[in-house]
Protein backbone atom coordinates (compact mmCIF):
# COMPACT_ATOMS: atom_id res chain seq x y z
CA UNK A 1 0.00 0.00 0.00
CA UNK A 2 1.69 3.08 1.55
CA UNK A 3 3.10 5.04 4.63
CA UNK A 4 0.54 6.74 4.32
CA UNK A 5 -1.53 7.01 8.01
CA UNK A 6 -3.84 3.80 7.84
CA UNK A 7 -7.13 6.25 9.06
CA UNK A 8 -5.91 8.12 5.46
CA UNK A 9 -6.14 4.34 3.58
CA UNK A 10 -9.23 3.42 5.40
CA UNK A 11 -11.10 7.09 4.49
CA UNK A 12 -9.45 6.05 0.52
CA UNK A 13 -10.45 2.59 0.67
CA UNK A 14 -14.54 3.93 2.18
CA UNK A 15 -14.61 6.55 -0.92
CA UNK A 16 -13.61 3.61 -3.37
CA UNK A 17 -16.59 1.55 -2.23
CA UNK A 18 -18.65 4.60 -2.16
CA UNK A 19 -18.03 5.31 -5.59
CA UNK A 20 -18.85 1.35 -6.73
CA UNK A 21 -22.25 1.48 -4.41
CA UNK A 22 -22.90 4.50 -6.55
CA UNK A 23 -22.27 2.51 -9.73
CA UNK A 24 -24.23 -0.48 -9.32
CA UNK A 25 -27.54 1.98 -8.07
CA UNK A 26 -27.06 3.49 -11.53
CA UNK A 27 -26.75 1.05 -13.45
CA UNK A 28 -29.45 -0.75 -11.21
CA UNK A 29 -31.69 1.96 -12.50
CA UNK A 30 -30.94 1.83 -16.18
CA UNK A 31 -31.51 -1.69 -15.83
CA UNK A 32 -35.22 -1.02 -14.83
CA UNK A 33 -35.14 1.55 -17.57
CA UNK A 34 -34.09 -0.71 -19.97
CA UNK A 35 -36.75 -3.46 -18.63
CA UNK A 36 -39.44 -1.46 -18.68
CA UNK A 37 -38.96 -0.05 -22.42
CA UNK A 38 -37.91 -3.01 -23.77
CA UNK A 39 -34.42 -1.47 -24.62
CA UNK A 40 -32.35 -4.37 -25.98
CA UNK A 41 -29.10 -1.87 -26.70
CA UNK A 42 -29.11 -0.32 -23.29
CA UNK A 43 -29.22 -3.83 -21.83
CA UNK A 44 -25.92 -4.79 -23.79
CA UNK A 45 -24.42 -0.99 -22.49
CA UNK A 46 -25.70 -2.58 -18.99
CA UNK A 47 -24.37 -5.80 -18.99
CA UNK A 48 -20.58 -4.41 -19.93
CA UNK A 49 -21.03 -1.66 -16.87
CA UNK A 50 -21.52 -5.02 -15.16
CA UNK A 51 -18.26 -6.50 -16.50
CA UNK A 52 -16.59 -3.59 -15.31
CA UNK A 53 -18.31 -3.09 -11.70
CA UNK A 54 -17.29 -6.91 -10.92
CA UNK A 55 -13.63 -6.34 -11.79
CA UNK A 56 -13.51 -3.12 -9.47
CA UNK A 57 -14.72 -4.72 -6.70
CA UNK A 58 -12.66 -7.73 -6.77
CA UNK A 59 -9.77 -4.98 -7.01
CA UNK A 60 -11.47 -3.29 -4.18
CA UNK A 61 -11.43 -6.47 -2.38
CA UNK A 62 -7.47 -6.69 -3.29
CA UNK A 63 -6.97 -3.33 -1.80
CA UNK A 64 -9.08 -4.75 1.39
CA UNK A 65 -6.74 -7.56 1.81
CA UNK A 66 -3.34 -5.89 0.75
CA UNK A 67 -4.25 -3.30 3.67
CA UNK A 68 -5.22 -6.06 6.39
CA UNK A 69 -1.99 -7.90 5.59
CA UNK A 70 0.46 -4.96 5.01
CA UNK A 71 -0.73 -2.37 7.82
CA UNK A 72 -2.35 -5.18 10.60
CA UNK A 73 -4.62 -2.56 11.80
CA UNK A 74 -5.71 -2.41 15.45
CA UNK A 75 -9.75 -3.48 16.68
CA UNK A 76 -10.26 0.02 16.26
CA UNK A 77 -9.46 0.63 12.69
CA UNK A 78 -11.40 -2.68 12.18
CA UNK A 79 -14.19 -1.30 13.81
CA UNK A 80 -14.12 2.23 11.54
CA UNK A 81 -13.91 -0.46 8.42
CA UNK A 82 -16.83 -2.19 9.49
CA UNK A 83 -18.91 0.26 10.44
CA UNK A 84 -18.25 1.75 7.08
CA UNK A 85 -19.69 -0.96 5.58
Amino acid sequence: MSDRPVHELIKELSLVLVQLSDKVLENFFNALHAVKHQDEQSARRIRLVDDEIDAAEVRLEERCLAFLALQQPVARDLRTICHQL
